[in-house]
């Protein structure tokens, strides 16, 4: 906090950091014109990062793209679950250009390559659902069998992929299905408006019992990222089976990691 006397120059040396970087990170276009009773937020001399205390009107979008991060970026550094409960008060850890953070887990460049060859139509998906098996050794062929015979799917599985826990399918696995090869409407949901816009992923397994594998998670927030960029949709189109569908379901369970999920997401 400036006190009477003080000087840019002169509080950038007691701080070992130069007067140039303070100004900068405090937005000060004419250091001359300090006051007193201010207050300076002051980079961590040789730091990877600086800390920032929320101001009130503060959003982390704002803030992020201040000092040239994207807002998950940062959230993503705070390991915040809710980015937008910012508060006033409280400190942030903002990353120095070439100290960001790695993104998130990508797609294998294979299946990558596979999925661009499939021709998705501009605004055909307007949702991304996220959904668990309930049972821990189901295999996309053995739901695709159950919703042919049992459910009377005429297109069999009613996910458009499937990803693997490492029972019958390896672990973190993506499994493409044909709803998706062929742009076919879901059939995940009980709303038959709501599965002609809406991918359906399934993670294999029951997570109201325990927790998704991490390499299940990983491959979740790859599959995911890629599918918000190819058919443009932002993070808050991505929703659980329980948020989005019409009768109540506890899908995908309890112990699926919502929060820390969305958390990780790229925009």
């Amino acid at each position: 906090v400036i006190r009477k006397g003080d000087s840019l120059a002169t509080i950038a040396r007691a701080m070992g950091v130069p007067m140039e970087a303070i100004a900068e990170h405090n937005q000060i276009k004419e250091p001359d014109k300090i006051i007193v009773g201010q207050r300076l937020l002051i980079p961590a001399p040789g730091s990877s990062q600086t800390e920032y205390v929320v101001r009130k009107g503060d959003s982390l979008a704002a803030i992020a793209s201040r000092n040239g991060l994207s807002a998950s970026e940062l959230a993503r550094f705070n390991s915040l679950d809710r980015p937008e409960l910012i508060v006033p008060g409280q400190t942030l850890l903002i990353p120095k250009k070439g100290a960001i953070p790695p993104a998130g887990p990508r797609i294998d460049p294979a299946l990558k390559a596979t999925l661009d060859r499939i021709r998705v139509p501009r605004n055909r998906w307007k949702k991304i659902v996220i959904h668990h098996s309930g049972n821990d050794i189901d295999t996309p062929k053995g739901m695709d069998e159950y919703h042919r015979r049992i459910r009377n799917m005429e297109n069999g599985l009613a996910y458009h992929f499937v990803i693997g826990n490492g029972h019958r399918v390896k672990d973190g696995e993506i499994y493409v299905g044909n709803r998706w090869i062929k742009q076919l409407d879901g059939g995940h949901l009980a709303s038959y408006s709501q599965n002609q816009t809406s991918i359906g992923i399934c993670l294999v397994g029951n997570f109201n019992k325990h927790k998704p594998t991490a390499k299940q998670m990983r491959a979740l927030e790859a599959l995911t990222d890629y599918l918000m960029d190819r058919c443009n949709l932002p993070a808050s189109d991505v929703q659980t089976h329980r948020e989005i569908n019409v009768k109540p379901t506890e899908c995908p369970g309890r112990h699926f990691p919502t929060r820390s999920f969305r958390a990780g997401l790229k925009r």
